[in-house]
């Protein structure tokens, strides 16, 4: 059985002040951990909790995945990812967002 993990953060760490190249990483404690299982059909994530303004992606397959208060993920029209890729990114704030992922190849 296949998972998209979706881990929730509040916050980005800022160690230092180095302009527009300081890198950026996600503030621990973590909000929430989910696991979607991925299958053949779209399945969305619970909504992302209150708070929540980033999280981070891994899926243990490759998948497709959407964003949005109501996510389809489709093979042809979502975004892939690899198996074993991990992507960060920022959502809107108490937005009710929901990550949705379907197998692809």
């Amino acid at each position: 059985m296949a998972i998209l993990y979706v881990t929730e953060f509040s916050d980005m760490a800022r160690p230092g002040t180095y302009g527009q190249d300081s890198l950026a990483i996600p503030q621990l404690p973590q909000k929430a951990i989910q696991q979607v299982t991925i299958s053949s059909s779209s399945i969305a994530s619970a909504a992302f909790g209150q708070g929540t303004q980033f999280i981070e992606l891994h899926a243990d397959a490759i998948v497709a995945v959407s964003f949005g208060t109501n996510p389809t993920a489709s093979a042809a029209t979502s975004f892939r990812m690899a198996a074993g890729e991990r992507r960060l990114y920022g959502v809107p704030l108490n937005g009710g967002f929901k990550v949705a992922a379907i197998t692809t190849t």
